[in-house]
């Protein structure tokens, strides 16, 4: 490519023109404030579920776009939990639950 300077030049010409006829644009497209706008109005109109009954698949999916995160956990937690998508939550510290009896300090009895 060093031997031909027009070979480096070539793509973006090409991008340019492609862009100035309507052709292409940036990737990945940059967020408007109209679109933020519209994407707030969206969220206030449809607030999120508490739980699944009654919402269809294009329901569940649509409240996953709209709130992200917290619609995954209320409306498909247990896959998005095995599937990785949301993290695991923390209960208590871990000194908190040292007398259950999942804990190797556990001795049958609690005495506190």
């Amino acid at each position: 490519m060093a031997a031909m300077p027009g070979a480096r030049q070539a793509p973006g010409e090409l991008r340019r023109d492609l862009m100035s006829a309507g052709l292409s644009r940036r990737l990945p497209p940059r967020p408007t404030r109209a679109g933020r706008c519209a994407l707030d109005a969206l969220c206030a109109g449809r607030p999120l579920p508490r739980d699944r009954k009654g919402l269809s698949a294009d329901g569940i999916a649509s409240a996953v776009a709209l709130h992200g995160e917290p619609a995954l956990r209320v409306l498909a937690g247990r896959f998005a939990l095995r599937a990785g998508l949301v993290a695991r939550v923390e209960v208590a510290g871990s000194g908190v639950l040292r007398h259950s009896a999942r804990s190797p300090y556990f001795c049958g009895a609690v005495s506190d």
